[in-house]
C-alpha cells in the first residue's frame, strides 16, 4: 500500500514539473508577412530627351452628353449638343452663326480659319461677325455678308479701303499692294486721290485711281515733278531729268523764263522748263548769253560781242558793229551801189540783228533769211564789216 502511495506521489510531482517547464518557455508568434516592396521608380525618360521635343499636350476633357439639345457650359467652355452629341463646325441658332472647334467641339472666338480654308472672326460671345469689325487694339477687319474676312480692296460707303493680304487688317498711310503699286490712305483708311498734303510742305499726287504718281505731273497749266523713289513732289530744287536741268519753286511748280538767284545773277528756262546754257536767248527784244553753268553773262565779251551789266547785248559791239559802207564788194547802202540792192538775199543774225551777206559768216548759226529791202523795212541797218 505504501509502495502504491509513493508511486502515485512521484507521478504527480513529475506532471507538475512538466507543466511548469512548459509555462516558462516563450510562445513563438507567427512570423509577420514580408513588407511589400514598392516598385523601383521608373527612369525619367524626359531627362535626356532633346530640348525641341514638346511635352505632351494637356488632355482636353471630352464634353459630357447632357441629354438635352442646345448649349452646355462645361470645363470653362461652351458646347452645342444635338441628339446627345457635341457638334463641330458651323452651328446656327437664334439667327446667328457660331463655330465649334473641329477637334475639341468648343465654341470659337476671335479670328480663325475653318476647314474650308476661309478666315472668319467671332466676337466674345462666339457670334460670327460681318461688315466692319473693331478689334481691341483699335485696328479693323472687314467681313463680307457671308462672314469671310476680306483682303485687298474693299469698297464701303463709296470709298475704297485696303485690307492687308496677310493680317486682314485695314491699312492707313502709305502702302504697297500685291501688284507693287503705291497708294495712300488717311487715318480712317479711306484711299485718297489728287494732291495729298503730308505736312511740312510735302505732297503726294494720286491719280483718279488712287495710285501715286511719279515723274512729270501737269495740273492746270503748271508742271510738277514727283520723285521716282519717294513719290514726293520736288520743291525749291534744281534737278537734272533726262539730261536737262530744271528748277522748281517752293510751291513745286516748274519754273520758266528768267529765274533770279540774287546779286544780279539769273538763269533762264525756256517754255519747256529746260535751263539754257552755252547759248544766246532773246527776251523782250534783247539778246542775252547763258554760260555753260547756265548763269547769264554780264559786263563781259562773248566772243566779239559785249553784254552790259543787265546782261543784254550791246548793239554795235564787236563783229556786229554798224557801218555805212562795206569793204567786201564795195558800194553804198542806199541802193544802186555795186553789190547791194533791195532784192539781194541777206542773213540777219538772230541774236544781234546784224545784216550778213553770207550765212556762215563768223560761224553764225541762227539767222533770218530775207531780202535786203525787207531787212531795212524791219529796222535792221547794221552791216557786218566782214561781209560788206
Amino acid at each position: 500500500m505504501k509502495k502504491l502511495t509513493a508511486l502515485f506521489l512521484a507521478l504527480m510531482m513529475t506532471l507538475a514539473l512538466g507543466v511548469t517547464a512548459l509555462a516558462d518557455e516563450p510562445v513563438e508568434e507567427p512570423a509577420a508577412p514580408a513588407a511589400l516592396e514598392e516598385p523601383e521608380a521608373a527612369a525619367d525618360d524626359t531627362a535626356d530627351a532633346p530640348g525641341d521635343i514638346a511635352p505632351a499636350p494637356e488632355e482636353v476633357p471630352a464634353p459630357v452628353p447632357t441629354g438635352v439639345d442646345g448649349w452646355s457650359w462645361q470645363n470653362g467652355h461652351w458646347y452645342w449638343f444635338e441628339k446627345n452629341t457635341a457638334k463641330t463646325g458651323w452651328v446656327k441658332t437664334g439667327g446667328k452663326w457660331y463655330y465649334m472647334d473641329p477637334q475639341t467641339a468648343r465654341m470659337v472666338t476671335g479670328t480663325f480659319m475653318d476647314t474650308d480654308g476661309y478666315c472668319y472672326h467671332c466676337d466674345d460671345d462666339g457670334v460670327m461677325c460681318t461688315g466692319w469689325i473693331l478689334l481691341a487694339d483699335g485696328d479693323y477687319l472687314y467681313a463680307n455678308g457671308s462672314g469671310v474676312l476680306q483682303r485687298g480692296w474693299v469698297k464701303s460707303g463709296g470709298k475704297w479701303y485696303y485690307m492687308d493680304s496677310e493680317t486682314f487688317r485695314m491699312v492707313t498711310g502709305l502702302f504697297i499692294t500685291e501688284n507693287g503699286e503705291h497708294y495712300y490712305a488717311d487715318a480712317s483708311g479711306a484711299m485718297l486721290t489728287g494732291w495729298i498734303a503730308l505736312g511740312g510742305g510735302d505732297y503726294y499726287c494720286a491719280k483718279g485711281s488712287g495710285e501715286l504718281q511719279t515723274g512729270w505731273v501737269k495740273d492746270g497749266k503748271t508742271w510738277y515733278y514727283m520723285d521716282p523713289e519717294t513719290m514726293l513732289m520736288a520743291r525749291d530744287a534744281t534737278l537734272t531729268i533726262g539730261g536737262s536741268r530744271y528748277m522748281f519753286a517752293a510751291s513745286g511748280a516748274m519754273r520758266t523764263g528768267w529765274i533770279a538767284l540774287g546779286g544780279g545773277d539769273y538763269y533762264y528756262a525756256d517754255g519747256s522748263g529746260v535751263i539754257q546754257h552755252d547759248t544766246w536767248v532773246q527776251s523782250g527784244g534783247k539778246w542775252y548769253y547763258l554760260h555753260e553753268d547756265g548763269l547769264m553773262a554780264r559786263n563781259e565779251y562773248v566772243g566779239d560781242d559785249y553784254v552790259g551789266d543787265d546782261g543784254a547785248l550791246v548793239t554795235g559791239s564787236g563783229s556786229s558793229s554798224s557801218g555805212s559802207s562795206g569793204s567786201g564788194s564795195g558800194g553804198s547802202q542806199s541802193g544802186g551801189g555795186s553789190g547791194i540792192n533791195n532784192n539781194m538775199t541777206v542773213y540777219v543774225s538772230y541774236r544781234s540783228g546784224t545784216i550778213h551777206r553770207y550765212s556762215n559768216c563768223s560761224g553764225m548759226k541762227n539767222y533770218y533769211t530775207m531780202t535786203y529791202g525787207e531787212a531795212v523795212s524791219r529796222g535792221y541797218h547794221d552791216l557786218c564789216k566782214k561781209c560788206f
